[in-house]
C-alpha cells in the first residue's frame, strides 16, 4: 500500500504524523517512510538518521543503500533533500523506486512537501491513500479545495482515494464542513513529538480508518463514511469563495514538464517566509542556516534572493545598501568591522537590525521572527517611500533625524574582527552542545529512575505471586486433607 501525506501549507504537524503513523502501522505491517521534502527535511535531526542516504541517493542507487531504521523504532525511512534535490530526480527512476518500496514494504508512506512540484503529482497518482492534512481556517480551506479542484480537472487527484484529516482541532470545526473530514486529531500542546503516548493513541484510530476497518475494543465504533459527493461539493463551492485575509491570495497554477518546478505556485504571504543568508563569513551562515531550519516560525530557507522575503546578507558599501533597500526585501544586514559609518547609513535608511559589532545568533533569530508576516514598511524605521536614494540627500550630523529615535543611554557594541566573530560562533555551537548534552543526560537519568521503579515493580509483583503461590499451596494440602477425611468414610 503506497500512501501520500500532503498538506497545502506548511506547520500543521505533517511530518509529526507521518512518523506516529509509520511507528503505529509498522505494529502489524512491515512499513517504510518516505520524506519527499526538499526545504530541507526534518527526518535527519528529528530521528537522528544519516542526510546523506536521502532520497535523491534512494532513486539513483535503490532502497538497499539508503534505508536505515530509527534506534528503537520498527520502521524503516528515507531521508529527505536539500532545496536543489527535486531538480535532479529523474520521473521514470522515482516510479522504480516507488515499484522497489511496494515489492519491499507493506505499507510505503511519503510524506510530501507542501508547494507541489512535478514530481509529488507523480506520488500522488500512484498512491493508493492520499492523505490530506488540514487546519481549521479558512485561507487553508480554500487551498485544499483549490488544490483538489485542479487535481481532478487534470487527473492527477482521484477524488476516491483522499481522506481528510483535520489536525490540532480546537472544539467543534468551524471552517471546514464535518461531512468531508474523516478523521480528527485533537489539538494536543505545542510539545507534542511523534512519540508521545496521546498521539500514538490517536495515530492508533487512523490506522483503522486506512486500513477500512471499525474501531476495535471495548467501545467499539463503526468507520465513518464519507460520500464522495460531499467532497466534490466542498471543492466547487470552495474554489469559488473569495478570501478576505491579507495573508492569502490567488493560487496559479503552471506545469512545466521540461523540468521537475514547481507545478502549484501560491502568492501566499504566509508561504513566502523564506529566509535568503549569505555573509562574508561561511561559519556564521552554517549555524545561522541550522539554527533557522529548525525553527518552526521559519517558513524555510531559499539560495534564491528573488524568492526570500527576508535576507541576512553582508553590505561593504552605501551602494550596495542602496541596492537592497530597493529590493523590498526585510533585511538583517552584516557590515564589516570598524564600519560604523554604514551602519549609521543604514539605520538612517530605516534598516531596523544592523551589525558593525557584537550580537548574538539568538538577537538575529530574533530580528528573523519579528519580522515575518510584515511588510518592509512595517520592518522599517521609515518607510520606503520616503527614504532618499542618494547618500548626499542624508541628513547631516549637524540636522538630527526626527524619523528615527536613539535611545543615547543604550551603549553601542563596539566593532568586531573575524577572529572575534569565530569564537562567537564557536561559543554559540559549544553552548548548543552542551544543552544537548544536558538535556540527553537529563533524559537518561528519567530512564534510569524508570527502570529503578519498574525493579521495584517487578520485585513487588514477585512477592504477590510468592504469596499467591503459598496461600495456593495451603489451599491444595487442604483439599488432600479433605480427600482423605471424605476416605475414611
Amino acid at each position: 500500500m503506497l500512501i501520500s501525506i500532503f498538506s497545502p501549507k506548511g506547520g500543521v504537524g505533517k511530518t509529526t504524523l507521518t512518523l506516529s503513523l509509520a511507528e503505529c502501522m509498522s505494529k502489524e505491517k512491515k512499513t517504510c517512510a518516505v520524506e519527499f521534502d526538499f526545504s530541507p527535511g526534518d527526518f535527519p535531526a528529528t530521528l537522528d538518521v544519516d542526510k546523506n542516504k536521502n532520497i535523491l541517493k534512494a532513486i539513483n542507487f535503490g532502497i538497499k543503500e539508503t534505508i536505515q531504521r530509527p534506534y528503537k523504532q520498527n520502521f524503516d525511512v528515507i531521508a529527505g533533500g536539500y532545496p536543489d534535490t527535486h531538480e535532479k530526480i529523474d520521473s521514470d527512476k522515482l516510479n522504480k523506486l516507488i515499484d522497489e518500496l511496494v515489492n519491499e514494504y507493506e505499507v510505503a508512506i511519503f510524506d510530501i512537501q507542501p508547494g507541489l512540484i512535478k514530481n509529488s503529482v507523480d506520488i500522488l497518482k500512484r498512491s493508493d491513500k492520499i492523505l490530506i492534512i488540514m487546519e481549521d481556517k479558512i485561507p487553508v480551506s480554500v487551498r485544499t479545495a483549490r488544490i483538489l479542484n485542479w487535481g481532478m480537472l487534470n487527473s492527477t487527484i482521484d477524488i476516491n482515494k483522499v481522506h481528510i484529516l483535520v489536525n490540532m482541532a480546537k472544539g467543534n470545526l468551524k471552517n471546514i464542513p464535518d461531512n468531508i473530514v474523516e478523521y480528527i486529531v485533537p489539538y494536543l500542546g505545542n510539545k507534542i513529538t511523534f512519540q508521545s503516548n496521546v498521539l500514538l493513541k490517536q495515530m492508533l484510530g487512523l490506522v483503522d480508518v486506512i486500513l477500512e476497518r471499525d474501531k476495535k475494543g471495548l467501545f467499539k465504533k463503526s468507520r465513518k463514511t464519507i460520500d464522495i459527493k460531499d467532497i466534490e461539493k466542498f471543492v466547487q463551492e470552495k474554489t469559488q469563495e473569495v478570501v478576505e485575509d491579507d495573508n492569502f491570495e490567488e493560487l496559479n497554477i503552471t506545469i512545466d514538464n521540461n523540468k521537475n518546478v514547481a507545478v502549484i505556485q501560491s502568492e501566499e504571504k504566509e508561504a513566502c517566509n523564506l529566509v535568503y543568508i549569505k555573509t562574508n563569513i561561511e561559519s556564521l551562515n552554517n549555524v545561522l542556516k541550522n539554527e533557522m531550519s529548525n525553527n518552526e516560525n521559519i517558513g524555510g530557507i531559499t539560495d534564491d534572493f528573488d524568492k526570500c522575503s527576508i535576507a541576512i546578507v553582508s553590505a561593504s558599501s552605501k551602494e550596495e545598501i542602496d541596492k537592497l533597500v530597493d529590493s523590498n526585501k526585510n533585511l538583517v544586514i552584516f557590515l564589516s568591522p570598524n564600519r560604523n559609518d554604514l551602519k549609521e547609513y543604514a539605520l538612517k535608511k530605516g534598516i531596523k537590525y544592523v551589525y558593525a559589532g557584537e550580537c548574538s545568533i539568538s538577537d538575529i533569530v530574533y530580528a528573523t521572527e519579528n519580522m515575518i508576516g510584515k511588510s518592509q514598511e512595517e520592518n522599517y524605521n521609515i518607510a520606503p517611500n520616503n527614504i532618499q536614494n542618494s547618500a548626499d540627500e542624508i541628513k547631516s550630523e549637524n540636522e538630527p533625524d526626527t524619523r528615527l529615535e536613539i535611545n543615547p543611554e543604550i551603549k553601542q557594541p563596539d566593532a568586531m574582527t573575524l577572529e572575534e566573530i569565530t569564537v562567537l560562533v564557536g561559543n554559540y555551537v559549544e553552548k548548543r552542545i552542551n544543552e544537548e548534552k544536558s538535556k540527553m543526560t537529563a533524559e537518561i537519568n528519567n530512564l534510569r529512575q524508570e527502570n529503578e521503579q519498574l525493579k521495584e515493580s517487578l520485585e513487588l509483583k514477585n512477592k504477590e505471586i510468592e504469596a499467591l503461590k503459598s496461600d495456593l499451596d495451603r489451599k491444595k494440602k487442604a483439599v488432600e486433607q479433605f480427600k482423605e477425611l471424605l476416605s475414611s468414610f
